[in-house]
């Protein structure tokens, strides 16, 4: 259970420039091999290579071709909005910690969110989920950087020391995207209406 709540936040954060490198090798809606994703990917090793590939597989496992082809065209913010969309809906411990800690701390009017804060969800969270057997130190610290990671990335949070609320702006072509991907329900929470 502890698995699927934090699913791929250990693996990486939002991977932007690795999806997007992904989504270039991918033709007419065909899945990318390993392989080829592995030769293209830039100074890395073999291992991190491999573990992005596989997160970045299961993120894109059940979009259609349509959801591809707005992705592959998009850019900047909508591609990040996107890609946030589908950890969000991969990963459920992202969700809730934006629709508890970001979105109710838009509502309070308060301008950042604090370190404690994010520790105190994130042990609270795990610690429910895993029926008080904690992982390690490590993968916990691991679960926190990629969190706040992923938001920094997808410009909800100016940067990982101060956590400065960012106000983001839903254009067109990510309600597009949520919309045929089925994802509304989770754009609601990110513009914190639900």
């Amino acid at each position: 259970m502890l698995k699927e709540y934090i699913k791929d936040i250990t693996a990486g954060a939002l991977l932007l420039d690795e999806t997007k490198l992904w989504l270039s090798l991918t033709e007419n809606g065909r899945q990318v091999d390993i392989e080829t994703f592995l030769k293209a990917m830039p100074a890395r090793s073999e291992s991190t290579a491999k573990r992005y590939a596989s997160v970045i597989k299961g993120r894109l496992s059940n979009i259609d071709e349509v959801g591809l082809e707005l992705l592959t065209n998009s850019y900047g913010e909508n591609l990040k909005l996107m890609l946030l969309l589908l950890v969000m809906n991969r990963t459920p411990i992202v969700k809730d910690f934006i629709k508890e800690i970001y979105c109710e701390s838009k509502k309070l009017y308060r301008s950042t969110v604090d370190a404690i804060e994010v520790n105190r969800f994130i042990e609270e969270r795990i610690d429910l989920i895993s029926a008080g057997r904690l992982p390690s130190e490590s993968s916990l610290k691991k679960v926190k950087t990629n969190l706040v990671k992923v938001l920094v990335n997808a410009e909800l949070l100016n940067n990982n020391r101060v956590m400065m609320l960012q106000n983001i702006f839903i254009l067109p072509e990510v309600q597009e995207f949520a919309s045929t991907q089925k994802l509304t329900h989770l754009l609601n929470i990110l513009e914190c209406e639900s």
